[in-house]
């Protein structure tokens, strides 16, 4: 069997810098958007 395939979604979201999208729990599918600042980089929890 076949699987229908969905249209792409559009890129312009998906590529947005300063952008975070929550991929699991209460929160997914959210996108977080932070300023671009020099130095600013993930930490470890």
């Amino acid at each position: 069997m076949r699987r229908v395939r969905r249209p792409a979604r559009n890129n312009a979201l998906q590529n947005r810098p300063n952008t975070l999208r929550i991929i699991g729990g209460e929160w997914r599918g959210r996108r977080i958007r932070f300023p671009g600042l020099p130095g600013l980089r993930p930490t470890p929890d």
